[in-house]
């Protein structure tokens, strides 16, 4: 592109196909504009090669190494922001010192973050005015900032398919759940007897949480199956962020995935297949505390296993000899099993407020954290006991 050209329009983007990279960092440091470079790296399967960058460098034809020379020339006239959500796999040769004066490493946002980005988008739709952004934010723990924008725009499609002119809380509540386990889906042609075990199973799981110290406030509980394939789910939200988790935590958030499972034993004397995912995230939990976090007394502070690929969903795999990966099987196990006698021993304490609960649920298919805590407290006034465990 000729100098000319890009002082006539220095705001367009423009493409460069099979130019020399020389030719193009020198056509660019002859320009009196401040060059902005935003160039998406990606690592492409090539059988010569390692490494080339997507956007300018595919377009340039040129390796990573020809296109760092000609950028550090551009050291007194230009900024280049390379993005990439794979840091892990980037060539040493980009990432060697000299070549980027600062890194900044994006996470998902925080409480705060969460909130102004709400703000930000909420801004596009009209909201009513009592509704509470930080509670949406509460909610949301681990989002993106393109999630957050899909809840609103969520919510501002419900708003109009009730009829209302603007944005309820109740409306960005229903988004958040539909964005996480999808679309309600109340012909999903559940039998009654199913409902009924699908009920215990999510009061179990609410109840253990409620009778426990070291876990989130319960918020909402519902028996409307979702298009995700969820027949129900508690929803606990924590009252503040929260950054570490302790033993304690870790331990009562397993018992807690339990509950369901416990509740379908003490009261059908039978097990079904909807506790599948709690039994995998139980499991996960546990093998994480013996493996990563050093919360098992036998191995201790060791590390026994390596996160892999932590930007794409980060697997793990074990870095230590067979006989001590099947005493981590063991533990992870024993862990598990204990968690659920645990849970077993707080519904069977509290076996009539399980079946009131169930049958409350039951008749409401949803009730709120508010509901639910209330007819628990109704016992504790009325028997003036202890229930946390």
């Amino acid at each position: 592109m000729k100098k000319e050209a890009m002082q006539k329009h220095p705001e367009e983007w423009f493409f460069l196909h099979n130019f020399d990279v020389d030719r193009v960092f020198s056509t660019i440091r002859r320009t009196d504009y401040l060059v902005l470079f935003y160039i998406k790296m990606r690592q492409e399967s090539h059988p010569d090669e390692k490494l080339y960058l997507a956007d300018l460098a595919a377009e340039m034809g040129v390796k990573v190494t020809e296109l760092s020379k000609g950028i550090e020339k551009l050291q007194d006239q230009g900024y280049v922001r390379w993005l990439t959500n794979r840091p892990d796999v980037l060539d040493p040769a980009l990432l060697r010192p000299g070549r980027f004066d600062r890194q900044v490493g994006v996470a998902a946002p925080d409480l705060e973050g969460r909130e102004a980005i709400l703000k930000v988008h909420g801004k596009k739709v009209k909201v009513d005015e009592s509704v509470d952004y930080n509670e949406i934010a509460r909610a949301t723990n681990g989002a993106s900032g393109a999630e957050l924008a899909n809840i609103v725009n969520e919510a501002a499609l419900r708003a109009v398919r009730m009829g209302r002119k603007t944005v309820s809380q109740q409306d960005l509540e229903e988004s958040v759940e539909t964005v996480i386990a999808g679309y309600q889906k109340k012909d999903a042609g559940v039998s009654g007897d199913e409902k009924k075990i699908v009920s215990y199973h999510e009061i179990g799981h609410a109840l253990v949480a409620a009778l426990q110290t070291h876990s989130a406030p319960v918020h909402k509980i519902t028996i409307v199956p979702r298009t995700s394939g969820a027949l129900g789910y508690t929803m606990q939200v924590e009252a503040d962020q929260r950054f570490l988790m302790s033993r304690e935590e870790a331990f009562n958030k397993i018992v807690t995935l339990t509950g369901g499972r416990a509740a379908e034993e003490l009261i059908f004397h039978s097990i079904t297949t909807g506790a599948s995912n709690d039994i995998e995230q139980a499991t996960k939990i546990a093998r994480a505390m013996v493996t990563r976090y050093g919360m098992s007394d036998h191995f201790g502070m060791v590390a026994l296993e390596t996160v892999n690929n932590a930007y794409l969903g980060g697997d793990t795999s074990l870095a230590c000899s067979a006989e001590t990966a099947a005493k981590v099987d063991e533990e992870v196990i024993a862990l598990v099993k204990s968690a659920y006698e645990k849970a077993k021993a707080i519904l069977s304490g509290h076996e009539d407020k399980l079946h009131e609960l169930a049958d409350y649920l039951l008749d409401k298919e949803t009730i709120t954290g508010e509901e639910f805590m209330k007819i628990l407290e109704e016992k504790k006034e009325e028997g003036n006991e202890n229930t946390e465990v």
